[in-house]
């Protein structure tokens, strides 16, 4: 069997876009021809490196062995070009984020370069699971080692890839969540959104960098064995600013983003004393983290980072205190600057002469209810889990293993996340279907437009009012012929403990008894 190549149509189209960019670089002798062109490599690579994920470049060379040639003969640029697809505009802080050479996870010890497989083992793993290894001093004979922005990129192994996936997926639900805290615009323009995404790679590489999973005892033994260590972490801190050659301005969006995730800290902690005592603890944690418990409205993400005494202890942690603000704080008075700004002013001021100016601003409470507080709007409807929503249907429909089992199959079918049915596109797809608010107590929500901001108890009726007539009529779409409507609807019992009630009778629907 040939192998499957693009259509002359196609081709056309691939062409038109890839040959503007190759047409003044030299063109390798190597070429496959493709209904009846010949194609030089430098071309296809193009084509190769436009695409939008490493799950597209996978599919693309497992199904044809012209794309698997062509990415052999140019796989840096290729993978390079696709990666910053992947992550968009902070590609080179994403790269020093995943590649920076990490310290051991013991204090103050900093491994050198000719400890080789041993030091990158330490990254992850203790060196000892004694309990009662005293802290090693400082080596002063080898530097810290360092990995600078401007390094070129080279070959991303398979590894790196993953990581840098997984990376830009948590920094783009951070970016929807800023939108909304910032109550700016829907969404950012692409100056912004550099200064935001690059901040962030940055305040990751910072909270891994100096992220020790200490609790109280250790550090007491770590000054009672040297005195005047947590100073020089602090002026390692600050060094670590510097050395990167950060500017102030820079350096302040940084803080920004700091900013961010305080609040979003603050909305997972449960009481404002917490979040005084845990701030700085919790951001060493890193945004990753924050984002899980934010999302969860738990704590459990920072117990399962953290020792547990650190989160219990009522004593001051000199050691998380202060993290990057006041390392952010040295160098700036270092340089004697001053960067007036307001609160994610760095993010959000600046020169957009060469952007599409921002909306109007979002407004800060439920449209519905007039909260304040876990509001979503169009913006950042992605970070939802679908699953969820099920937990929203009205009456007992959430207990009727039916038809809860034929919703979670649609929210979790899919090779790939990219290629299952998102909350963003779910709930669009609820909005724009007024037939599914046309009868019923669904009504209620006629009217309600998806450019409002509401909360999650408002959002979460909507879904579930409207979710029921999205069902039926999926089912119908995939060929299922409508039962006859049970009397009790969705508030029928039986649904819940005779699956063979629950296939021959329409639960979706109201009840009529």
């Amino acid at each position: 069997m040939a192998d499957p190549t693009p259509t002359a149509p196609f081709l056309t189209l691939l062409l038109s876009a890839a040959m503007s960019s190759a047409f003044l670089a030299p063109v390798s002798a190597a070429s496959a021809v493709i209904s009846g062109v010949a194609v030089p490599y430098d071309v296809l690579s193009l084509i190769l490196a436009a695409l939008p994920d490493f799950d597209s470049l996978h599919a693309a060379m497992s199904v044809c062995s012209t794309w698997r040639a062509v990415f052999v003969a140019s796989q840096r640029s290729v993978l390079t070009g696709v990666a910053g697809n992947v992550v968009g505009s902070a590609l080179r802080q994403a790269v020093r984020f995943v590649r920076f050479p990490y310290p051991e996870k013991t204090p103050n010890d900093w491994p050198g370069d000719d400890e080789g497989e041993e030091a990158e083992k330490s990254v992850t793993e203790p060196d000892s699971d004694d309990e009662e290894q005293e802290p090693k001093p400082m080596r002063k004979d080898k530097p810290r080692p360092t990995y600078a922005e401007d390094e070129p990129i080279g070959l991303l192994t398979p590894e790196e890839r993953a990581k840098l996936q997984r990376n830009a997926d948590v920094v783009r639900k951070l970016e929807a969540l800023f939108v909304v805290k910032a109550a700016q615009s829907t969404s950012l323009t692409r100056a912004q959104s550099h200064r935001f995404t690059r901040a962030v790679y940055r305040v990751m590489l910072f909270c891994e960098l100096f992220y020790l999973p200490l609790n109280l005892d250790d550090t007491d033994s770590m000054e009672d064995n040297e005195p005047g260590v947590l100073t020089r972490m602090r002026s390692d801190r600050a060094a670590h600013l510097r050395d990167s050659g950060y500017t102030t301005s820079e350096l302040f969006e940084m803080r920004s983003v700091v900013d961010f995730l305080y609040d979003l800290i603050r909305d997972s902690l449960s009481t404002a004393d917490e979040f005084d005592r845990l701030k700085d603890v919790c951001l060493a944690t890193g945004p990753a983290v924050i984002l899980a418990a934010y999302e969860g409205k738990s704590e459990q993400p920072y117990e399962d980072a953290l020792e547990p005494d650190v989160l219990t202890t009522g004593e001051d942690n000199e050691f998380f205190g202060g993290f990057l603000v006041d390392a952010v704080g040295a160098v700036v008075k270092e340089r004697r600057e001053t960067l007036p700004i307001s609160k994610y002013g760095a993010i959000l001021d600046g020169d957009e002469t060469d952007v599409v100016p921002t909306m109007a601003a979002l407004p800060s409470k439920c449209s519905r209810c007039d909260a304040a507080h876990d509001l979503y709007h169009k913006s950042n409807w992605s970070t939802l889990i679908p699953i969820d929503f099920i937990a929203h249907l009205p009456g007992v429909l959430s207990s009727n293993d039916v038809e809860a089992a034929a919703l979670l199959d649609i929210f979790m079918t899919g090779a790939t996340l990219s290629m299952r049915l998102d909350a963003g596109t779910l709930i669009e797809q609820l909005f724009d279907d007024a037939s599914l608010r046309a009868t019923g107590t669904a009504k209620e929500f006629d009217g309600w437009k998806k450019e409002e901001m509401l909360c999650e108890s408002c959002l979460g009726r909507f879904v579930g009012g409207c979710l029921v007539g999205w069902a039926w009529k999926k089912k119908v779409a995939d060929g299922w012929t409508p039962t006859q409507n049970c009397w009790y609807g969705w508030n029928c019992t039986t649904q819940v403990h005779k699956v063979d009630h629950a296939k021959t009778k329409n639960h979706l629907c109201a009840p009529i008894r």
